[in-house]
């Protein structure tokens, strides 16, 4: 669940300036190992995932994972998706792979 283009290289500007992601004692550790913007990507999927959404929502790009009983329903602008999911791990990359391609449409 990686982004691509103007994305990726604006979130990353993003992660290095949001301090408040570098008071977790789990990054602290990456930060004396390696360069935080590497070990970003070795964090689990869901850790990930919830520094997507931050960063999307300050890019007014909303991302919604609703839950149903029996399927998983993505939102991204509240614009629905069309994929029900078994499993929130398949939602929440679709979800970013989604809002990956809105902002880069936006920005170029």
């Amino acid at each position: 669940m990686r982004l691509t283009g103007k994305c990726k290289e604006d979130f990353e500007k993003w992660f290095d300036r949001n301090g408040d992601y570098f008071n977790y004692p789990i990054i602290e550790v990456y930060q004396e190992e390696i360069d935080l913007g590497i070990a970003y990507y070795t964090f689990p999927l869901s850790m990930q995932y919830g520094v997507y959404v931050d960063f999307f929502e300050s890019e007014d790009i909303r991302i919604n994972i609703h839950s149903e009983i029996d399927y998983i329903q993505t939102y991204v602008n509240d614009n629905d998706l069309g994929n029900h999911f078994q499993f929130i791990k398949e939602a929440r990359i679709e979800a970013i792979k989604t809002a990956n391609e809105i902002y880069n449409k936006l920005i170029n």
